[in-house]
């Protein structure tokens, strides 16, 4: 399809479709005029956010940053008692579990 007769499917000129089409491009089209385009060519603007993982993976990933966010200061005190500081594995994984289950992982208060 040319501009011409996209711009006339538009009720605008074909300069105006072409700039759509750089704006377009230059992924600086606006969504108001993505939907007019898409109107004109009998389309449907599906404007989505794809995760790049799973729920449950970016859960569990989160979880592992707040448990090792709270866990710096206990490990410190403990390294100057002399004791250990590490978590044992099963420990740990109850943890992590705890707060997956508690939610709240993305909140900053």
């Amino acid at each position: 399809m040319s501009l011409a007769d996209l711009g006339a499917r538009m009720g605008t000129s074909a300069q105006s479709a072409q700039s759509a089409e750089r704006s377009e491009q230059a992924g600086t089209i606006q969504l108001n005029t993505l939907q007019r385009i898409a109107t004109a060519l009998d389309c449907t603007v599906a404007y989505v956010l794809v995760p790049n993982t799973s729920l449950s993976g970016a859960m569990a990933a989160q979880a592992e940053v707040l448990l090792s966010a709270q866990s710096v200061a206990a490990e410190q005190s403990m390294l100057l008692e002399a004791q250990p500081a590490a978590l044992l594995p099963a420990a740990r994984q109850a943890l992590l579990e705890q707060l997956v289950e508690r939610g709240a992982l993305w909140r900053t208060t």
